[in-house]
């Protein structure tokens, strides 16, 4: 609708197959470096809450240099192994989620990992904007020992969760990477 020409690159075939259906989107199906897409082919791709689960992050990144146009943006969201949330939930905090996270990262690895990519232009950052869902679920988790996505919490995990938002957005006003996610903006 803002004038993009969208795609997508999924795992997953069901995955992939309802947003053909939602959206009407073409959305590949596999490992992206084994899609084979043409070199230069993108301006932007957009990567959220993926590096964290894939073998080869440097692989992923070198692949998606490659099939970026020139001047070609990435920008990678990724939980923060230096949030505020890790240092107050420790083992219970939400971002490390084995065994599906296969590797965690910091804004100072991301940011050496776009670099080893090959992407002459790396700017890393944090932000706080999930920190009320991952105090959340962190909570779930010290309380019970799991969280379920969508399951009904009490008034007072929600409460808690709310102050642990405005608290996590003040801390990073004086420390830039204590956010709950990392992002990475590499250009081509």
């Amino acid at each position: 609708a803002m004038g993009w020409e969208a795609e997508g690159q999924e795992v997953d075939a069901t995955a992939a197959e309802r947003a053909r259906d939602r959206h009407g989107l073409r959305v590949h199906v596999g490992a992206l470096p084994d899609l084979a897409l043409p070199d230069s082919t993108f301006d932007v791709i957009s990567m959220s809450h993926v590096i964290e689960h894939v073998p080869d992050p440097l692989a992923l990144l070198e692949e998606c240099r490659r099939i970026l146009k020139p001047g070609g943006r990435l920008i990678a969201v990724t939980p923060n192994v230096n949030s505020l949330g890790h240092y107050r939930f420790g083992a219970c905090w939400r971002g490390l989620e084995p065994p599906r996270h296969l590797h965690l990262f910091s804004p100072t690895t991301l940011n050496r990992l776009g670099v080893q990519a090959g992407f002459p232009s790396v700017r890393t950052s944090t932000t706080a904007a999930n920190a009320q869902f991952l105090a959340e679920a962190s909570l779930c988790i010290a309380h019970t020992g799991r969280h379920r996505i969508g399951a009904r919490v009490g008034w007072g995990l929600v409460i808690e969760s709310l102050l642990f938002q405005f608290r996590a957005m003040i801390v990073q006003l004086t420390r830039h990477d204590s956010g709950e996610e990392c992002v990475l903006n590499a250009v081509k």
